[in-house]
């Protein structure tokens, strides 16, 4: 969510500290289950063979530390003071996706089934899932526990344009894609690209729905915050 909101909000309360100890611990629990899925879609009893792979390791390691970071770092699910619940229909396409990216993936590598020659992919692939992430957790930890999971105005924000924000409106969306992608090229699965790109209209949406509810906040000064920048990608979109 590109809104902040001053150090002064009402998440320093002990009961916020306890759901943020919550939310990385689900976060955790979530990853490693993640990770499970990969594993058993390529083959439970040759795991050694699964980790043995550089690239493989690597975006599995970078999974959990994106989804923990993401909330150690202080994302929310905060609705603040008001939130625009009718774009929350992204959630069921994007969890349904993920879901499939974690299976088949590794389903694919394993039989080597719709793959991509060559060596390049999987470094490539762990190099992007490494900017996404970084991408990512960078974002949030601009907006500290001020970004929230909801398209939502909280108390006492202001418009953030500095940081990684400064170039373009949505780091955290682009790092996500990144690391969508990148997870797929570490396993050289061209299905898991094509499946990726079921992710791209999800997050357009949530973007233009961000975006208007932050012009109906701030007016003018968000409007030209908008003319000199992009929304993922400097100069081009």
């Amino acid at each position: 969510m590109n809104t902040a909101r001053s150090e002064s909000c009402t998440l320093a309360h002990p009961l916020h500290r306890g759901w943020k100890v919550f939310l990385v611990a689900a976060s955790l629990l979530f990853s490693l289950g993640y990770v499970a899925l990969a594993v058993i879609a390529w083959g439970w009893r040759d795991w050694v063979g699964f980790f043995d792979g550089a690239p493989r390791s690597f975006v599995c390691l970078g999974m959990i530390v994106l989804f923990v970071g993401t909330f150690l770092f202080g994302c929310n699910v905060s609705t603040g003071r008001h939130d625009r619940p009718r774009n929350n229909w992204i959630f069921l396409p994007m969890f349904l996706v993920g879901l499939a990216m974690g299976w088949l993936p590794p389903y694919d590598d394993r039989r080597n089934i719709w793959t991509l020659a060559g060596h390049w992919a999987p470094y490539f692939g762990m190099l992007a899932f490494f900017a996404g992430t970084v991408l990512r957790i960078g974002a949030v930890r601009t907006l500290g526990p001020r970004h929230s999971v909801w398209v939502s105005v909280q108390e006492d924000h202001h418009l953030t344009t500095t940081g990684l924000y400064r170039f373009i409106r949505h780091p955290s969306y682009l790092g996500a894609l990144l690391a969508v992608f990148g997870w797929a090229l570490a396993f050289r699965s061209v299905a898991g690209l094509a499946l990726g790109t079921l992710m791209i209209p999800p997050i357009v949406s949530r973007m233009a729905a961000e975006e208007e509810m932050l012009i109906a906040e701030f007016g003018s000064p968000y409007r030209e915050y908008q003319r000199r920048t992009r929304r993922i990608l400097p100069g081009l979109y």
